[in-house]
């Protein structure tokens, strides 16, 4: 009888060292479970987080501002503006000769490439430069302004001096202000494709450093 005793004695502490490595071996496994979950989740919220990254700043520029407009801003109005020898008609009904030019233009007015020129440069002296000096109050870099000189040459001083573009730039705003060309798309309440094209490679002129 003791012998039968002392075997199930054996018997029973035997089965609780098996049942007590067992139940170790389980809560390893789940811890470890645990671990490569909580891994998972952690690339998982770095994956996200990196993708919802705000972009980047158009920064404020380091260096003195300029004060006239570069012949690449030239070349930039000239290109949308295009050169007419005949007075026309523009899409918002005015009449208009050489680069765009407005002031004192009739039915029936020549004009030549080269009066064009001196038309175009001495407008731009008196009319676009002056009017961002007068009220931009941040700095600017050459392709900032000249993006501005194209703006105002196309779109008149009154426009940029009331315009959310002028309040986000003086907000120091520089995206925000890059953001605000292309609502500057319409003639009489009507989208047109060459101001689209326009206030787009503005912009982007205005992006760059």
């Amino acid at each position: 009888m003791k012998k039968k005793l002392k075997s199930l004695q054996n018997v029973i502490v035997l089965g609780a060292m098996i049942g007590t490595t067992i139940w170790a071996q389980l809560l390893s496994t789940g811890y470890e479970a645990k671990l490569r979950t909580q891994e998972r989740t952690s690339g998982l919220e770095e994956k996200a987080n990196s993708e919802t990254l705000p972009k980047q700043e158009i920064p404020m520029p380091k260096e003195i501002s300029p004060t006239d407009v570069s012949q690449e801003g030239l070349d930039l109005i000239k290109k949308y503006e295009g050169f007419r020898e005949y007075a026309y008609k523009c899409p918002a009904g005015v009449w208009t000769i050489g680069y765009g030019s407005t002031k004192g233009v009739e039915k029936g007015d020549i004009i030549t490439e080269a009066r064009a020129d001196i038309r175009l440069n001495k407008y731009i002296d008196e009319n676009v430069e002056t009017v961002i000096d007068r009220y931009v109050k941040v700095p600017l870099n050459q392709n900032q302004y000249d993006a501005l000189g194209s703006f105002i040459y196309n779109l008149g001083e009154t426009n940029f001096k009331d315009s959310t573009l002028l309040k986000k730039l003086n907000g120091k705003n520089y995206e925000g202000a890059a953001n605000e060309f292309k609502r500057w798309n319409k003639a009489r309440g009507k989208v047109l494709r060459g101001l689209v094209k326009r206030r787009a490679e503005e912009a982007d002129l205005f992006r760059q450093e």
